[in-house]
C-alpha cells in the first residue's frame, strides 16, 4: 500500500491538475480538497491534499476506507488541518513582509 501510495504522489507531482480518476478526484461540497485514490486488492486508502498557491500540493491527511461513502469526519480533520495549514502560512509571509519593511 505504502508504495502504491508513494507512486500516486508521484504522478501528482507529474500530472498536476491534469491527473483524474481513478487517481484523484475533487472532494464535493469541498472548493478545493481532493483526494488521491490508492487501492490494493480489497484495501483503499484515500490521502486528502488541496493545491497552495496554485504551485505546491500539501497532503493533509490519510486513512484507509472501510465504507462505501467517505466519512465525513475524515473530510473535516483534513479541511481543518488544511485550515491550520493556511493560516500559518499567511502569518509567516505577514512576519516577512513586515520584516523586509523594516530593512
Amino acid at each position: 500500500m505504502m508504495a502504491k501510495s508513494y507512486r500516486t504522489i508521484k504522478m501528482l507531482s507529474e500530472f498536476g491538475p491534469s491527473l483524474t480518476l481513478p487517481h484523484s478526484r475533487k472532494i464535493v461540497g469541498t472548493d478545493d480538497l481532493y483526494e488521491l485514490r490508492v487501492q490494493v486488492a480489497t484495501n483503499i486508502c484515500r490521502l486528502f491534499y488541496f493545491y497552495y498557491n496554485k504551485e505546491i500540493y500539501i497532503i493533509l491527511s490519510g486513512f484507509i476506507k472501510k465504507q462505501e461513502k467517505t466519512d465525513p469526519n475524515e473530510i473535516e480533520r483534513a479541511l481543518k488541518i488544511r485550515k491550520e495549514y493556511v493560516d500559518e502560512k499567511e502569518q509567516q509571509n505577514k512576519l516577512e513582509e513586515e520584516n523586509n519593511e523594516g530593512k
